[in-house]
């Protein structure tokens, strides 16, 4: 047929140390640093092992003061893209804000304005109150 089949694969993979099995060669063998201590990759700043040059260079970032990924909305910087980009989440078109009908407040996202409905539950559902102040409190 044009090709030819020279090693076959194994299902799962299963540590000689833990027993723990594994279902890909790459995890197997990324978890056989955490016995060995052989990581691919150490951080010069603190000595963490890493196993790819990828978790390194995000690893890094927590040692650096420098935020480069910025939101230009909130005009907050991030020293990760990834954080950047769940940050941007809640950055939703007006179509999507949630909108409270009792005082005209408008959240981002479904936990934001469950909390925030919370203060305008019926005060049975929120039998203590603050005394300092006299906010209506669901547990003392």
């Amino acid at each position: 047929m044009g090709y030819e089949v020279t090693e076959k694969r194994q299902s799962s993979y299963a540590c000689d140390d833990c027993h723990k099995v594994f279902h890909s060669r790459s995890s197997f063998i990324f978890h056989s640093y955490e016995h060995s201590n052989a990581w691919p990759y150490q951080c010069k700043e603190c000595g963490k092992g890493l196993g790819s040059k990828t978790l390194l260079k995000r690893h890094m970032a927590k040692h650096s003061d420098e935020s480069t990924h910025r939101c230009d909305i909130y005009q907050l910087s991030f020293k990760l893209k990834n954080v950047l980009s769940t940050h941007m989440n809640i950055h939703v078109t007006s179509r999507n804000l949630l909108d409270v009908k009792k005082c005209d407040k408008i959240f981002h996202s479904k936990s934001s304005l469950k909390g925030h409905m919370a203060k305008h539950s019926d005060h049975k559902q929120r039998p203590h109150e603050c005394s300092i102040c006299q906010l209506s409190l669901k547990f003392k």
